[in-house]
């Protein structure tokens, strides 16, 4: 319930009261938490990537293959 508000929160934030038109989020599809999350603050799934990242950090940049 916590993690749902705040992303209500955030989405008014974006839409609301800073006009975007467009807000995008990404997580491991294995986290089946986050994306149940994403959808229902009203987020829908428009991509489902075969390669993800290594490791934690978006910055790391290292690929490797999906099971």
């Amino acid at each position: 319930m916590l993690f749902r508000s705040i992303g209500m929160t955030l989405l008014h934030l974006g839409f609301d009261i800073l006009n975007l038109r467009r807000i995008t989020a990404d997580c491991n599809t294995l986290n089946r938490g986050s994306w149940r999350i994403m959808e229902r603050i009203g987020m829908r799934r428009e991509a489902h990537f075969v390669k993800m990242y290594r490791g934690n950090s978006a910055l790391n940049h290292e690929w490797c293959r999906s099971e």
